[in-house]
């Protein structure tokens, strides 16, 4: 597996929260037990990452003491921990962060998957170990899936064989990630990117899925809060 020295995070945490609160408040502020959805994220690329980038909302850098729980769970990991203001799309977030990559390998993760497991992480870092390229969590789709059309009615049934659900993190070679930021730059269409996988995709360059094997979802909805706390309790009992 790959030395932290190798690997540099970058954390996205400058989402507005509009699905979650209407943006009335941050879903990463609020705790998971005493640590808020920021911090577990944080703990839980520390023990890979040399260096983590957590890139925020610029008119919200974070107040005096969610700032020095930060600095202080980075000292206790020996973890270099810059903070920088996010983009005003996930995209633009990433590329700013991209800048002060020094690392040869990045993982890009969502802070609001704030209960990846360290097996998983694990897994993904061998895989691109292995290729050299780039590796992401997917879980294969389980769900029936239904093309809806604009009136609301079923139009045909999806087969999920082979579908995957791309969850974060995502680790790839910086050199190539550069690379392929470049080749989209000169393209005459922005295309939209749902995730950092979809810039290799574009250029036809391999990435590894590497099956996330403990629950790994996504802070979007207050409800999602609730289940993320109940996994918590569940594997603290």
């Amino acid at each position: 597996m790959l030395y932290r020295s190798e690997l540099t995070g970058i954390l996205l945490a400058a989402g507005s929260s509009h699905r979650y609160s209407g943006g009335e408040k941050s879903k990463l502020n609020e705790k998971l037990g005493a640590v808020s959805v920021l911090e577990t994220s944080v703990i839980a690329l520390a023990g890979f990452c040399g260096k983590i980038l957590l890139a925020l909302p610029p008119d919200d850098l974070l107040n005096s003491s969610q700032r020095s729980a930060l600095i202080r769970r980075a000292e206790e990991h020996k973890l270099a921990l810059q903070i920088l203001a996010g983009g005003k799309t996930r995209k633009d977030s990433v590329r700013n962060a991209l800048g002060f990559v020094e690392a040869d390998f990045l993982l890009i993760h969502d802070a609001a998957r704030p209960c990846v497991h360290s097996g998983d992480l694990e897994a993904l870092l061998t895989a691109l170990d292995r290729n050299q390229t780039a590796a992401i969590l997917a879980t294969p789709v389980s769900d029936t899936l239904k093309r809806v059309n604009s009136d609301g009615f079923i139009e045909t049934t999806i087969s999920r064989k082979s579908l995957w659900a791309a969850q974060t993190p995502q680790a790839f070679s910086s050199d190539l990630y550069r690379e392929t930021w470049n080749l989209y730059d000169q393209l005459d269409q922005d295309l939209e990117l749902t995730d950092d996988a979809s810039l290799f995709e574009l250029f036809d360059l391999p990435v590894a899925v590497v099956r996330s094997s403990h629950p790994n979802p996504k802070i979007t909805y207050a409800q999602d809060l609730e289940l993320l706390r109940a996994l918590k309790a569940s594997s603290a009992s």
